[in-house]
Formats: structure tokens, sequence, C-alpha cells
């Protein structure tokens, strides 16, 4: 059976080849955002106020700017983003682990197609 799959003349099952990496279309953007928004949290980080500007202006987070977290979180995680009084302003995936916040000055979200910013109810299927 491997033989037959692992032929290259054999025409069984799906080959896929891979496809060089293009920055995605707004629409493929979008559908990550919407999926991070719907992605289930493993932590929460709290934000100062430059915090909050650097998220709502460019999407990233540097740990100087985070004065508590809860949860653990590692590389990937979705986790849930507060400004300092406790609101959430959105959500991002991320960069670190949350063990390391504090000894590394890392940024959380390092793309705009990885933390979605809370700006209106947003409809998970």
């Amino acid at each position: 059976v491997l033989r037959t799959i692992l032929d290259d003349n054999a025409q069984i099952g799906t080959k896929i080849l891979p496809v060089p990496w293009e920055q995605p279309a707004d629409d493929e953007v979008n559908e990550r955002r919407r999926w991070i928004a719907c992605k289930r949290t493993t932590g929460v980080v709290t934000v100062d106020q430059a915090g909050e500007d650097n998220f709502m202006a460019r999407g990233d987070i540097n740990t100087d700017h985070i004065v508590e977290h809860e949860g653990t979180f590692g590389v990937g995680d979705t986790v849930e983003v507060r400004d300092a009084s406790g609101h959430e302003i959105g959500r991002a995936l991320s960069s670190i682990q949350s063990t390391r916040i504090k000894d590394s000055p890392q940024c959380i979200a390092l793309s705009s197609q990885d933390y979605f910013i809370l700006e209106c109810p947003i409809r998970c299927k």
C-alpha cells in the first residue's frame, strides 16, 4: 500500500505541494481575526495606558506595559487583553510564555494578523 501511495505515477490520494508564503488578503486577515476573537483564551494580560495605546494603534504589547497576568499560556495561545480598569479591549496570540513575561522585553502580538481589537460584538460561528 505504501509503495502505491509513494509512487509518483500513482493516481491515488491527494498530492499537496508547498506554496510560497504571501501576505494574506484583507478578507483572510479578517477571518483570522474572527478566529482569534472566538478562540478560547488561556490567559489574561492587563496593560497600563501606554500598553493600551500601543495595542489599539499597532496591535502589539511590550512586556514592560503588562501590569499583571493571569493563567498559564504559551507561545501561540490566545490571551485576553484588558485595560487598567479591567475591561477587555481585545485578544492576541502570545509570542511569549506567561512564565517569562517579567524576564524578557518582548511583544505579545507581533503582527497585524495576530490580534483582534474589541470594537464591536462579533458573532462566532
